[in-house]
């Protein structure tokens, strides 16, 4: 599966332009991005609502962390016109979005997509994947 299987068919082109081209989305995709979730229920055709749990998954494990999450992070995503401006791993060198590779890093097996932790739970266990899993699971209908 690539990152965006997960998403209904039509949107798919319309997610890999905004996250791999920085190019601009319609008022749905927008509004998933920026973390507005009255906005994107109100925008979502019925593909689109009935796929917000694939939506919400494919936020939080498919794209960099620096393209979504608020309106003013969707804003500077767009103002970005290419991946060189991206975070990377002192350590390991690790583009963002990439797993960061601790056995040919200095940091100690931090467990990060860098710009963003996915299983550092000794740091910050508000946010374990067992967290995010109750949750999405909390939302199936």
């Amino acid at each position: 599966m690539n990152r965006y299987d997960r998403l209904p068919e039509v949107m798919q082109p319309h997610a890999r332009d905004y996250v791999e081209r920085h190019q601009p989305v319609g008022g749905f995709l927008t509004a998933v991005l920026s973390n507005d979730l009255v906005g994107a229920f109100g925008a979502a055709d019925p593909d689109n609502l009935a796929a917000m749990r694939e939506w919400c998954l494919w936020l939080w494990n498919d794209i960099p962390a620096a393209c979504w999450g608020s309106k003013a992070k969707v804003e500077a995503w767009l103002d970005r016109n290419n991946h060189d401006e991206l975070g990377e791993c002192e350590g390991c060198g690790a583009r963002e979005g990439q797993p960061c590779n601790p056995e040919g890093c200095d940091c100690d097996g931090c467990n990060v997509v860098v710009g963003r932790v996915v299983a550092n739970t000794d740091e910050d266990p508000a946010y374990s994947p067992e967290d995010v899993a109750a949750t999405l699971r909390a939302m199936r209908p």
